[in-house]
């Protein structure tokens, strides 16, 4: 069975992404590449700071496009829970 650390590479990329690059993406190409991020994870889903690390964007410029996205009925909340960095639960998400 995979792994959040199996899927996501969070060390990856840091450095080729500038602050500048990163401050330049507006809500709609941040809301593609987290569409791209979910469909990626497959089954196995991506919770939102998994999705912010892996794009190595903020949290709070990834946590309104999940909400967008699950509105659009493009990504679902899978049922399942798993712990964060902070150690509370939420959600994963995956595709509708």
């Amino acid at each position: 069975m995979s792994t959040a650390d199996d899927l996501f590479d969070y060390s990856r990329g840091r450095e080729a992404t500038s602050a500048a690059a990163r401050a330049s993406i507006d809500a709609p190409t941040v809301r593609g590449l987290v569409l791209d991020t979910v469909r990626a994870a497959g089954t196995y889903g991506a919770t939102t700071e998994e999705i912010a690390a892996k794009l190595n964007i903020g949290y709070p410029m990834v946590q309104p496009r999940t909400s967008e996205l699950r509105h659009q009925g493009r990504i679902k909340d899978s049922g399942t829970r798993r712990f964060n960095r902070s150690g509370r639960t939420v959600i994963v998400w995956v595709l509708s």
